[in-house]
């Protein structure tokens, strides 16, 4: 499960990606740092290959009205009613600079790629009374991962970007893609 991820803003890319939605929406303001369900976000979307920034809120309305559904699983996402629809039409990528999780006893751990500040998390997006929610796909956790969690992510390569969102055919074959090893930095 992806719970928390965080942006950094030292980082060029991911400070670009704020600066062109808050210029382009000038009452909105995202939230930075360490990010939590229902905050209000960057996501990368498009069509036709044409990527483009928009804000969205993390967590897809809860048709119970219970907490915000913040991940799909890889396994059953084409299946899920909830999830199902936004597979197949709205697919975005989540930029962070890494995510999340805790262990059994309570320590955070900051998970990186080696040698990449940016990390784009595959996502699903619903769109609901003018605002756009979002899900982040997660997937079994890779061997260096599992020690913390048994699931993590689905981690998009920055190339791939335009064919996980425009290309339903590549991202039913990548939801079975194997993940990257990553850096695992205990930070508590």
């Amino acid at each position: 499960m992806c719970g928390r991820y965080v942006t950094d803003q030292e980082c060029m890319e991911m400070a670009e990606l704020y600066a062109m939605i808050e210029e382009r929406e000038e009452s909105m303001r995202l939230k930075r740092g360490e990010i939590r369900p229902t905050d209000v976000v960057p996501l990368i979307g498009g069509r036709e290959g044409r990527l483009q920034a928009f804000p969205g809120i993390w967590g897809f309305p809860s048709p119970q009205g219970r907490r915000p559904l913040i991940n799909a699983r890889c396994e059953t996402v084409t299946q899920r009613p909830t999830f199902a629809e936004s597979f197949r039409s709205m697919r975005c990528a989540v930029p962070t600079n890494g995510y999340l999780e805790w262990s059994q006893g309570g320590i955070k751990h900051l998970f990186r790629l080696k040698n990449r500040r940016m990390l784009y998390l595959a996502g699903i997006c619903c769109q609901r009374h003018d605002h756009i929610y979002f899900a982040i796909l997660t997937t079994a956790a890779v061997e260096g991962a599992r020690g913390v969690h048994d699931r993590m992510p689905l981690i998009l390569p920055s190339g791939a970007l335009p064919l996980w969102i425009d290309d339903i055919d590549f991202a039913r074959r990548y939801l079975g893609a194997i993940m990257p090893e990553p850096a695992v930095i205990p930070l508590s």
